[in-house]
Formats: C-alpha cells, sequence, structure tokens
C-alpha cells in the first residue's frame, strides 16, 4: 500500500503524501503536489459499530477485516478528484467497499440511476467501486468534507 502512495508522490513524511500524479494508477491528475495521508485499521475499527459492519456484510455479500483511511487535507475540487483514484484503486485492488466517512453531498436522488451500488447506513454512504466509478464522472461528483 505504502508504494501505491509513493508511487504517485513528489514527496512523503510519515504517513504523509503530496500526491502529484495518479496516471500511474488509472488516475488523470498531474500538477502540484497536493496532501494527503493514510492509516491501517485492523478490527475492531475505532469508528464502525458492530452493527454497521454487519449491514456493510449484508448489503454487499462480504464482510471485511481491514480498513483504510485515506485522506485529502485539503478541499479543492481536484483534492476531491485524487482521492476518489486513491481509494478507487485501493479498492479494486482489494476488493473492498468504499466507506465515504459520512453522506456523499450532491448525490442523485435516486442513487440507482448510477451503475454499481451505493447503500447509506447509520448516516454514511458506503459503495462498490462500479458506484464510485459511475459518481466520478457525474457532474455533480464530490466527496465528503
Amino acid at each position: 500500500m505504502v508504494e501505491t502512495f509513493r508511487s504517485v508522490s513528489s514527496s512523503e513524511s510519515g504517513d504523509d503524501f503530496w500526491i502529484s500524479d495518479t496516471t500511474g494508477i488509472g488516475g488523470r491528475y498531474q500538477g502540484e503536489g497536493r496532501p494527503f495521508f493514510f492509516e491501517l485499521h485492523a478490527l475492531p475499527f475505532y469508528d464502525l459499530e458492530a452493527d454497521e459492519l454487519e449491514g456493510v456484510a449484508a448489503a454487499f455479500g462480504r464482510g471485511f477485516q481491514t480498513a483504510v483511511t485515506v485522506a485529502a487535507m485539503c478541499n479543492d475540487v481536484d483534492d476531491h478528484r485524487v482521492l476518489a483514484e486513491l481509494c478507487l484503486h485501493l479498492a479494486t485492488g482489494a476488493t473492498g467497499v468504499v466507506d465515504y466517512g459520512g453522506l456523499l453531498p450532491r448525490l442523485p436522488s435516486d442513487p440507482s440511476t448510477l451503475a454499481g451500488r451505493c447503500v447509506a447506513l447509520d448516516s454514511c454512504h458506503y459503495s462498490d467501486t462500479e458506484f464510485l466509478e459511475a459518481w466520478m464522472s457525474h457532474p455533480d461528483f464530490r466527496l465528503v468534507k
């Protein structure tokens, strides 16, 4: 995982990375280094209750043992795009579920109009990678601040 962040970064310090080029992971950002960090969490997760974990497992047909927190340290349009590209790459490689850390803003009133699966559980959206990819190409695309 660290290798993924290093491959797209212009510099790093501990768990902090300045992402400057996501084309190597299938993204399209190339520009000034944008600050991000990541952390790995094993069960039990610091912020997920057992009922949320069970809800995610029921909604997506699989549970998980590890969570990866990826966070943008700025709130520019490019930061939302880079964050989504990183999450898409990591979740695709791990057949993971994306936890948005809250409810997605500006989501269409009927998310089923987008490909993939997205569910809201306990005031948080979760999706598969197919949905994230579709959401990234939607004109109202934005992630949680």
